[in-house]
């Protein structure tokens, strides 16, 4: 961004963003307010969806209108398409604004979702969204099967799209130990409470790691009085801190607890693999397991009560809401991750991956049609069907050999560490800058000249309703 004056950033307000874009200067926030239909009950969701699209269609016309200045670009996500699409379309007529379309899933395919692959609305969103697909002079989509679908299907241009992965930003990246022991004091009460009675996290340990007094220090006591794991920017000065050998493993998931994820293949998969450990007589050798849930949505709370009725003696299951800050800390301090999500269309990638490769975390996903485009089977993480193959996959990467070790996780992580090599900005640069470089016709602004006969036309309306007035204004 540092040819770019102002960013403006629209959308739905809600969660905060992450720290890098809320203290950058060149970026300007517009938000969205939620619908008043948002808290309706799902029966009246039909009723309420015009309200719903006419107050947002309404608070996007005026804010990319009136409330953002001179732009040459607009670049809009999809989904959602509607209203956006239709608004994104006037603004730039009147505005004379280039349109980049950035495809990450298709709209019509979520509603599906909602609506069922028959309903008549979702074929009026699909036609809705093919048609408006033309006003991009240019497209970004996720996938190359995205890419070919929508060249095959909507009948956009094969070059004027182009494929760009999406990459982790730099602030997801593998945590050292200092961050680790920060992170696991500061969420203490979230991850070793309710049963998890191993070893109370201190400033000075937790279940994963632990602060012994370094050589140059001279009083433990003395020492302890001055470190803090929140303010101490250097404890190592005064502290070894160091992973504990007998830690346990620690596994994430993120969910927006909606039914494009069936969270309970994960939750099967656990259940499979406490029996396993209890009926091999792995207690005393088998690490324990604390699997953290982040997120929040619809069916978190019915997930809740199936987690508290499972009554598991291996494995510690936490549902956890983070700061934005402490998500990417949490997943660089991960052993490994698992990702359920499906994809409504099968053709976009899941965010969520992207983001624990970024911090050098292999995942265990479930299959779906261009997956592979992304996890690399047996290269980078591993890629299950079943709930007993997850199981098989997470008793397979949570062991530990004699020495502390496991050859095939570590293996996975360094297909990660490959997988990073290219990085968001470099892929931005590569595939991206050149779509805003290239010489793409700017549409002529048609905003000024309707303007201009709306005053002439209110002028000539009124000098005809009221002639004498018109008369004497003339006459002065």
């Amino acid at each position: 961004m540092e040819n770019v004056e102002t960013v403006y950033f629209v959308g739905i307000e809600g969660e905060g963003c992450v720290p890098g874009l809320e203290m950058d200067p060149k970026i300007e926030k517009r938000t969205i307010r939620e619908p008043y239909t948002k808290n309706l009950p799902r029966w009246m969701y039909l009723l309420s969806l015009p309200v719903k699209i006419f107050q947002q269609m309404l608070q996007l016309f005026l804010i990319l209108m009136f409330s953002i200045g001179s732009s040459e670009y607009i670049l809009v996500q999809n989904p959602p398409c509607i209203p956006t699409f239709v608004i994104v379309k006037l603004v730039a007529w009147l505005r004379g604004i280039k349109v980049i379309i950035d495809w990450h899933n298709l709209g019509f395919s979520v509603l599906a979702l909602k609506l069922g692959e028959n309903h008549p609305l979702v074929l009026v969103a699909r036609i809705y969204e093919k048609v408006f697909a033309h006003i991009g002079d240019y497209h970004i989509c996720v996938t190359r099967a995205l890419k070919e679908w929508l060249c095959d299907s909507f009948s956009l241009s094969e070059n004027k799209i182009t494929v760009m992965y999406d990459k982790a930003p730099g602030f997801f990246h593998p945590r050292n130990v200092v961050e680790k022991h920060r992170l696991f004091y500061k969420l203490s009460d979230d991850l070793f409470s309710n049963g998890f009675g191993r070893c109370p996290a201190t400033m000075y340990e937790t279940p994963f790691t632990k602060a012994t007094p370094s050589a140059s220090a001279n009083d433990e006591e003395e020492n302890r009085g001055h470190y803090d794991p929140y303010t101490d920017d250097d404890p190592t000065t005064k502290f070894k801190l160091a992973l504990k050998p007998d830690r346990p493993r620690l596994l994430i998931s993120s969910t927006s607890w909606t039914p494009d994820e069936d969270f309970g293949i994960l939750l099967d998969a656990l259940a499979f693999l406490d029996r396993r450990i209890t009926r091999d007589d792995l207690v005393d050798t088998f690490p324990l397991i604390i699997c953290v849930v982040t997120g929040k949505g619809p069916q978190r709370e019915m997930y809740e009560e199936k987690i508290a009725q499972l009554h598991l003696q291996h494995i510690f299951i936490r549902t956890m809401w983070l700061e934005a800050g402490d998500y990417p800390t949490l997943l660089g301090s991960c052993d490994l991750g698992v990702c359920l999500h499906t994809s409504t269309s099968g053709l976009d990638l899941p965010m969520k991956v992207v983001d624990m490769f970024g911090s050098g975390l292999p995942v265990c996903a479930v299959d779906f049609q261009c997956l592979p485009e992304l996890v690399k089977h047996n290269v980078n993480g591993k890629i299950f069907k079943s709930d007993v193959q997850l199981a098989d996959q997470l008793f397979e990467l949570l062991s530990r050999d004699e020495n502390g070790d496991n050859p095939e996780l570590s293996k996975l992580r360094e297909g990660v560490k490959d997988h990073n090599k290219e990085r968001w900005q470099k892929q931005w640069l590569k595939k991206v800058k050149p779509i805003f470089e290239t010489e793409i016709p700017r549409p002529w602004a048609m905003g000024y000249p309707l303007l201009f006969l709306m005053v002439a036309g209110l002028l000539f309306g009124v000098t005809k309703m009221f002639p004498t007035f018109s008369q004497s204004l003339l006459k002065r």
